[in-house]
């Protein structure tokens, strides 16, 4: 087994090796006799010379590397025992990446990988807990064979200043909890999707556990007979590191999206990728960066935009309140985009100028339904209560502030009766009276 260079495989078939090269490259060569339709990327077809990336991985092997919490605990628990740099987090995460590549230390035996049973998590009353309790094993899967032992038992504090969301794959669900600091947002984004698949958009099977602290999300890189599919962000398909995820344009991903989708699918993917950037902004989710819109494919032919994912209204959260939108359009980054939007359709998308407003009308039709739901979950749910009660003035904002006081779309209440029923708290006055600490006693 030889940890300095990787096996590449797509459909678990080897299809190439990827290797270091002078700091900073890396090279990435086809192995003889790789059928063209088994491509990495829809960025390197197959061909007999090697593509050298001349800034670290090339973006395509970057798409999956762990981020945030995941690549801290990898670093916490392996750091004294080997680098863990990119390279050696593909080594060590390159099985269970979403898509349909896969990759491995060269030579190292196919072994099979941890996996957990989501129905008894989403069960549990204490299902945060229970995820991150499991999320060291689905993260060091394949460390067997690769490392000679594992140092430390699984940790449960969580560093400062990383994810809003933590995330574990498994073969199937992908599964999502937050941070204390961020409460209820597994049922910000179970009602996001829920808006989502109102308004018509594909949305893969969804779940919420009973407690209301993860959301569960079925895999949608998987055909109906379970064969994978390839699956590409546009940071990867843009040439882009995932580090700079917030410095793309929209304009760039609708160039690329011309670009890579199969032809029959490119207008009825761009009227999709609207139908998201608008939704995007009406419900306020200031972290739809690059790597949230992808594409989805078998082969070339067939490449289309990938379902919707990772929708959620961040700006519910204190600290994510003032933040732009993620993307600019137009040279802007502001939730008051409609101007901007009408332009990006006709000029970028060659769509009709009134794309947005059916975008629009779709959304406040969907909103009709999902905005009782906010209140029941904030009534069901004490620690989602106040995200809640934001998620509805958000929405209710970015609706009105796209539409204008015009609109003849279907008026949604965004009023929440019983939210607005309940009492406030009320401050409990110190008394001025010193106590007797005798009477203490």
């Amino acid at each position: 087994m030889d940890t300095k260079k990787l096996q590449v495989e797509v459909l678990d078939k080897p299809v190439g090796i990827l290797t270091p090269g002078e700091p900073p490259k890396y090279v990435f060569t086809y192995l003889p006799d790789t059928p063209a339709s088994h491509f990495v990327s829809l960025t390197m077809p197959v061909r007999a010379e090697s593509y050298v990336w001349n800034e670290g991985l090339h973006p395509a092997f970057q798409m999956n590397l762990p981020e945030g919490y995941q690549k801290e605990l990898l670093r916490q628990k392996l750091g004294r025992l080997m680098p863990v740099d990119d390279f050696g987090l593909l080594a060590l995460t390159g099985n269970r990446g979403i898509g349909r590549v896969t990759m491995r230390p060269y030579g190292q035996e196919v072994s099979k990988t941890a996996d957990v049973a989501i129905a008894d998590i989403l069960a549990r009353p204490d299902s945060r807990q229970a995820l991150l309790n499991v999320l060291p094993d689905l993260l060091l899967a394949n460390v067997s064979g690769v490392m000679p032992k594992l140092a430390g038992t699984a940790t449960e504090s969580l560093p400062p200043g990383q994810d809003k969301r933590l995330t574990a794959v498994t073969s199937d669900w992908i599964l999502k909890t937050g941070r204390q600091d961020t409460p209820g947002i597994a049922i910000n984004e179970h009602l996001c999707m829920n808006l989502a698949r109102e308004i018509g958009l594909p949305v893969p099977e969804t779940s919420l556990s009973n407690d209301g602290e993860v959301f569960a999300i079925r895999r949608f890189d998987r055909d109906q007979d379970g064969s994978r599919l390839g699956l590409e962000d546009f940071c990867s398909l843009m040439g882009m590191p995932p580090h700079e995820k917030y410095d793309a344009t929209m304009e760039g991903i609708a160039k690329h999206l011309y670009i890579w989708c199969a032809e029959a699918e490119r207008i009825p993917s761009a009227k999709r990728l609207i139908d998201m950037l608008v939704l995007n902004v009406v419900v306020h989710n200031a972290d739809a960066h690059a790597k949230n819109y992808a594409v989805l494919y078998s082969d070339q032919n067939d490449a289309t935009l990938a379902p919707v994912f990772d929708v959620v209204t961040v700006a519910a959260y204190p600290e994510y309140s003032q933040s732009p939108f993620a993307l600019s359009v137009g040279g802007r980054k502001t939730w008051n985009l409609r101007k901007e939007l009408d332009r990006f359709c006709v000029e970028r998308l060659n769509l009709a100028t009134s794309t947005v407003s059916d975008s629009l009308e779709k959304i406040a039709a969907g909103m009709q339904k999902v905005v009782p739901r906010i209140e029941h979950f904030a009534l069901k749910y004490p620690s989602f209560r106040e995200a809640g009660k934001r998620m509805l003035r958000f929405w209710d904002t970015g609706l009105h502030t796209m539409t204008g006081k015009n609109a003849t779309f279907v008026k949604v209440d965004f009023r929440a009766p019983k939210l607005s029923k309940e009492k406030p708290k009320q401050k409990r006055r110190k008394s001025k009276r010193r106590k007797n600490p005798e009477k203490m006693n």
